[in-house]
């Protein structure tokens, strides 16, 4: 349920503001939900003929009787703003009614920045119900537009603004928002504080996604004839370019299956990570794994059949040596639990947390986060083993080559195993003609 909002006008005597023969501006102070707009409204009195408890000037005179009329009506045209606000469904906020009062630009309705990118993920959460987002993707949405509240609300001290205000400078400030150090309270599990911890909000490849969102918003915006401008088009390309995400090579793959850990705790999180590697699988499509996706085919082969969580498109993949081991050992332990997936329960927040202690367990100096396995999926275990890129988006569950290219590196082993298969092509070729012209003569 939506909460009651809060509106009131308060009057008062700015005695920091003192002018002439000791008299003082009133000013007006208009608050909705604790947010604040203030501004004199041209009328000086000396501070001790002021009641704040009536909100009135006090005595009687021709002068005094003019000033109280004077801020009645000032409270009257205020609640009439707030009144036409509500009715006409614009963004109410402190700052807007104070500006309609002073006949400045206000934020109507379909032209707040926030507002629009709250109605697009209006559309996104409803697209979801009938199958045409997945909620992972929504999830991302609500971050991107969180972020984009608390930064207008920092930077420009309002709930809103208008679309028109958008320029590319207010994105290069986003940018340092998003990318800035945040303080988090780390408590224990009795909810007692324990310290502060300085952590990045995201990194650049974090911002860019960020972006990449709200250029798409503002394309919504424009279809649906909420704006008829696209500020994002104000911005250079250098800083929408993504990082190379980290990937594990085969050495530091091999360091981190040897690491020896305990079957509980440490150790599932590193089966897991494992796993994926292995697999190319996201953590969430992991964590659902049942007994009843891993089917015979016709090569008496295994095979993992899986529908991604966050896109829903279908991925086949072969049960290698390494997660047969694995499904073995997880698969008995399943049953024996009566567990329905095959790997225990954990959440993302302490499968981040474990991969961190024992990355550093591994000395690995690398910050690696659990994605990570399925960048080491797409490009140490298929593309530096010669996997066609076409086979690997099947099995990453792609169905566009440009997401598969994002993992598919083009790695020094690899290129070392092509320029190798391309000396032994070479030397059979000239050793076969080199055979061809003896016979010839």
């Amino acid at each position: 349920m939506k909460a009651q909002q809060t509106f009131s006008i308060t009057f008062w005597v700015n005695q920091a503001k003192r002018k002439a023969h000791g008299l003082c501006p009133i000013w007006c102070r208009i608050t909705i939900n604790g947010n604040r707009a203030q501004f004199s409204i041209n009328q000086n009195i000396l501070p001790e003929n002021w009641s704040k408890r009536k909100q009135k000037v006090k005595g009687e005179s021709k002068d005094i009787d003019k000033i109280n009329k004077y801020i009645k009506k000032v409270q009257g045209d205020l609640e009439g703003i707030y009144a036409n606000m509500k009715l006409e469904g614009d963004i109410i906020s402190a700052v807007n009614i104070k500006c309609e009062y002073l006949n400045k630009d206000t934020i109507k309705n379909k032209e707040g920045f926030v507002q629009i990118a709250e109605s697009c993920l209006s559309y996104l959460q409803d697209a979801v119900k009938h199958q045409s987002y997945a909620w992972g993707t929504v999830k991302n949405y609500k971050t991107t537009v969180k972020y984009l509240k608390e930064f207008i609300k920092k930077e420009y001290r309002v709930e809103d603004i208008h679309i028109k205000k958008v320029k590319a400078s207010l994105i290069y400030d986003f940018k340092k928002f998003v990318t800035s150090m945040a303080t988090i309270k780390k408590r224990d599990k009795n909810g007692v504080l324990k310290s502060f911890e300085k952590t990045q909000k995201c990194n650049q490849n974090g911002f860019v996604k960020h972006m990449q969102r709200l250029k798409r918003i503002m394309k919504w915006a424009m279809k649906n004839e909420c704006t008829d401008r696209n500020p994002f088009a104000l911005i250079d390309d250098e800083h929408l370019i993504e990082k190379d995400a980290l990937y594990l090579t085969r050495t530091e793959l091999l360091s981190l299956e040897s690491l020896e850990l305990p079957k509980e705790g440490l150790g599932i999180s590193r089966d897991m990570f494992v796993f994926c590697c292995y697999t190319g699988l996201s953590f969430c499509d992991v964590l659902k794994l049942s007994a009843n996706q891993i089917t015979l085919k016709l090569d008496a082969r295994k095979w993992i059949f899986s529908q991604r969580q966050k896109s829903g498109v279908d991925s086949l993949i072969p049960v290698l040596k390494k997660i047969s081991e694995l499904l073995s050992f997880y698969g008995q332990l399943a049953s024996v639990t009566a567990s329905e997936t095959i790997f225990p329960s954990i959440t993302n927040q302490v499968y981040n947390r474990n991969l961190k202690k024992i990355f550093k367990m591994c000395s690995i100096g690398k910050n690696f986060t659990s994605h990570s396995a399925r960048h080491t999926f797409g490009t140490t275990i298929c593309a530096d083993n010669g996997v066609p890129m076409d086979t690997t988006a099947k099995m990453m569950g792609h169905l566009d080559f440009r997401s598969t290219k994002k993992y598919y590196r083009t790695t020094p082993d690899r290129m070392s195993n092509d320029i190798s298969a391309l000396e032994e092509k070479l030397y059979k070729r000239n050793n076969d003609n080199m055979n061809q012209m003896e016979k010839t003569k």
